[in-house]
């Protein structure tokens, strides 16, 4: 087999940015998808075998995975990064890989409770900081107000 096209996937966004990405990121075999891509460049084959050793509710049709990788694609999550021809069959064998790195972050039932004092501190220090700064710099402050522009800021 020899390699018709091939390149780096980049990561380009760390943050779900519009409604399309949102969209197609609406079913857990695209999120599924996505954690795979970002770690390994895979065919379809790859995914629909990767996906049925992650989660039994995911062993579908590679049709469903090709939809997927699909939306995927044309939200700009996901990209085409390298072409094999396959032996013997003239066909070509396209690998994706994800463009993004997803992050999940869930705060703890408790967080309010638990961090209060930290956050308490954190913030008194915070209101020294930009009482310092203010006191510092009050005469371009006062000139941002007097000429109503804040661009200085």
């Amino acid at each position: 087999m020899s390699i018709v096209f091939e390149k780096p996937a980049t990561i380009k966004e760390l943050l779900i940015t519009t409604i399309g990405k949102a969209k197609a990121l609406e079913d857990p075999i695209s999120i599924a998808i996505i954690d795979m891509l970002s770690h390994y460049a895979m065919s379809i084959e790859q995914i629909t075998n990767g996906l049925k050793k992650t989660n039994k509710k995911f062993d579908k049709a590679p049709t469903s995975k090709r939809y997927h990788v699909e939306m995927l694609k044309n939200a700009g999550l996901i990209e085409l990064v390298k072409m094999k021809e396959v032996k013997g069959g003239g066909g070509v064998l396209k690998y994706y890989a994800s463009s993004i790195k997803l992050l999940s972050f869930e705060t703890p039932k408790d967080f309010e409770i638990t961090f209060k004092p930290a956050v308490e501190e954190i913030s008194n220090e915070v209101i020294k900081l930009i009482a310092g700064l203010a006191k510092k710099y009050s005469k371009e402050l006062k000139h941002c107000r007097s000429t109503k522009t804040m661009s200085v800021l």
